[in-house]
């Protein structure tokens, strides 16, 4: 019943993605390989035209020189951070009648940073984990001028920790099967199959990170930046207890990290060993 659920709600995106997406363009700026999947596989599925790029100069370049619909940029990247892209290319265009709609993403949804991202004169300001659904009512309902989106905020609890000493709830589900189920929904198996291959090695890249630590061959800023973005991929799988573990340590002291990152490397391997286990019976199940 859940696979004739899911191949029923896939075949009526497909019909829709026929009239919704037009052709319209859409920028997608975002350096997690994760989120970059989800959101192309959606639009397109969508009928929307994308192009992908992976830091903000990149972001900046692109909407200078070429004409989108509409630009979804990610709030945390390299070289140049999503609110600096927006301003520029805003105070750069100006007086131009049709500049291009900028949705902003991030995990971040503090008021201060909701405050600069308008002050930006991004369009959208949008927080993660974002649904495909989600995202495409925002795409759309900005294209239509309905203005029914100023803001989607999803449900979160991801207070930041203040140390490894914080308790941790063991348990913390390891999966979120309504949000695999929607991912699931806008994908064939194959697809499915190249998505968590490549979540599952995005993963095992960042937990790599960590492990560096303990000889002192990473830099920990790097360790944060890795966690953040496992973080924030493993929740937009829905991968629950992988994400609540990255956050913790995200937000731990440098001391803490290093003092125990075998431990660490561990905790994180096992929530990811289970959370790939669960999320492959359901794609096999799908396929």
């Amino acid at each position: 019943l859940e696979l004739a659920h899911l191949m029923l709600a896939r075949a009526t995106q497909v019909e829709e993605s026929e009239v919704e997406g037009n052709g319209y363009s859409v920028l997608i700026a975002e350096d997690n390989a994760t989120n970059q999947m989800i959101a192309r596989i959606a639009l397109e599925r969508a009928g929307y035209a994308c192009t992908i790029v992976d830091d903000g100069e990149k972001a900046l370049d692109e909407l200078s020189t070429h004409k989108y619909d509409v630009a979804l940029i990610d709030m945390h990247m390299p070289l140049m951070d999503g609110l600096e892209v927006a301003r520029l290319y805003n105070f750069a265009s100006f007086d131009e009648p049709a500049r291009t709609p900028i949705i902003m993403v991030t995990a971040d949804n503090r008021p201060d940073v909701v405050a600069d991202a308008d002050f930006a004169g991004i369009s959208r300001f949008v927080v993660k984990p974002i649904k495909p659904s989600m995202l495409l009512r925002v795409v759309h309902d900005l294209l239509q001028n309905t203005g029914s989106t100023p803001a989607i905020e999803s449900k979160s609890s991801d207070a930041a920790q203040s140390g490894l000493n914080e308790p941790f709830d063991d348990a913390e589900p390891v999966l979120d099967l309504a949000i695999l189920g929607e991912l699931l929904s806008y994908m064939d198996a194959a697809e499915a199959k190249q998505f968590f291959d490549e979540f599952r090695e995005d993963a095992l890249a960042y937990i790599d990170t960590l492990r560096l630590i303990g000889a002192r061959d990473a830099v920990f800023s790097k360790v944060r930046d890795d966690m953040h973005a496992l973080c924030g991929a493993a929740r937009t799988i829905g991968a629950v207890r992988l994400a609540a573990i990255a956050r913790r340590i995200e937000y731990s002291k440098e001391d803490e990290v290093r003092s125990s990152p075998g431990a660490l490397v561990a905790e994180l391997g096992d929530a990811l060993a289970a959370v790939l286990d669960l999320i492959g019976q359901r794609v096999d199940a799908a396929a």
